[in-house]
């Protein structure tokens, strides 16, 4: 839920951290952050997972701890706390959650599907934003290799103004050694110029504590829309057993 995505005129601070902050909150080895792309997977049965990451900006940054949890019916419940730091400007607390469930969990090698609900706001700031995405992930080349689809409607509110859109995203996560993923993705928004973002991560404690880091931008405009983050996981955390 460091949600997806933008199109032909630069996003506002607020809308660019959320974009930043609501993503996938998976315990599986080939989905989860640094991953902006949704996929269709959820945290494993009986068990949380926390996220921790730092992403920062030409002038701004935000600190962002997020713990995802397994309800019942194969859903998960993800929370996202972040606390933005930007020049010349009162810091700022912003939220994000989401809420994901398994439509259809196919066999090994088979596609799976899922369906998002999420939103957030910042502190003291009079926008906020609600979404509900399509998840598709394909596996490909025997499980070293996924592309992850999305396509959803936003809504995004500013004082009294309201903008309702379709935004989408695609990533493809490949693997490149027993722990190691790289992903490269692109996305869009309507209304907002598409983007793009590089991925690694690395996998330590047989998949339960996760390393990541990233990097992207709008395309064509590296110099002032360029973006970085370095974060962890922990999965595998035990709750309601």
């Amino acid at each position: 839920m460091k949600t997806l995505i933008s199109g032909l005129r630069p996003a506002p601070p607020l809308v660019r951290s959320l974009l930043a902050g609501l993503v996938l909150f998976s315990a599986t080895a080939h989905a989860a952050r640094p991953l902006i792309t949704d996929d269709a997977a959820v945290v494993e049965a009986g068990t949380c997972q926390i996220e921790a990451w730092i992403e920062g900006r030409r002038g701004d940054s935000t600190r962002w701890l997020s713990p995802g949890c397994a309800l019942p019916r194969t859903t998960e419940l993800a929370i996202g706390i972040g606390r933005g730091f930007a020049q010349d400007a009162p810091r700022r607390t912003e939220l994000a959650w989401q809420l994901k469930t398994l439509l259809i969990e196919g066999d090994e090698g088979l596609p799976h599907f899922a369906f998002a609900l999420g939103g957030g706001q910042a502190r003291g700031l009079p926008a906020r934003e609600w979404f509900a995405t399509g998840i598709a992930s394909l596996p490909l080349a025997e499980g070293r290799r996924f592309l992850h689809l999305n396509l959803g409607l936003f809504r995004e509110r500013e004082d009294e103004a309201f903008q309702t859109g379709v935004r989408g995203a695609v990533a493809l996560d490949q693997s490149i050694g027993d722990t190691t993923w790289l992903s490269a993705e692109a996305f869009a928004s309507e209304g907002e110029r598409a983007g793009w973002q590089l991925g690694l991560r690395r996998e330590l404690a047989s998949g339960r504590v996760q390393l990541d880091a990233s990097g992207g931008s709008r395309f064509g405009r590296w110099n002032d829309t360029r973006q970085f983050s370095v974060g962890f996981v922990i999965a595998g955390l035990p709750f309601l057993r």
